[in-house]
């Protein structure tokens, strides 16, 4: 990447607000699609379609991966059933 960040999981929203934001700066990138990229390939692609009176439409494409798995078990002899708060 040329800012030398790697995402890991990228999101809707940091996805938007960078394309938004060069967008109002009359970014030339602004023009074109673009890709927020993960370390694995996972991507989301947002494009301006059009300009309305009220704002813009984008499209949006994606595609994710299942990196990991959580598995949470209850344990009906917890002695904290409802948890606890740590102060």
């Amino acid at each position: 990447h040329e800012d030398n960040f790697i995402v890991r999981s990228p999101g809707f929203v940091s996805t938007i607000v960078s394309y938004v934001h060069a967008l109002f700066k009359n970014d030339y990138m602004a023009e074109k699609s673009f890709i927020n990229e993960s370390i694995f390939n996972s991507f989301i692609t947002v494009e301006k379609v059009k300009k309305e009176e009220k704002g813009y439409i984008f499209r949006f494409e994606s595609r994710g991966f299942i990196t990991g798995m959580q598995t949470f078990l209850l344990d009906s002899t917890d002695p904290f059933p409802t948890g606890f708060l740590l102060k």
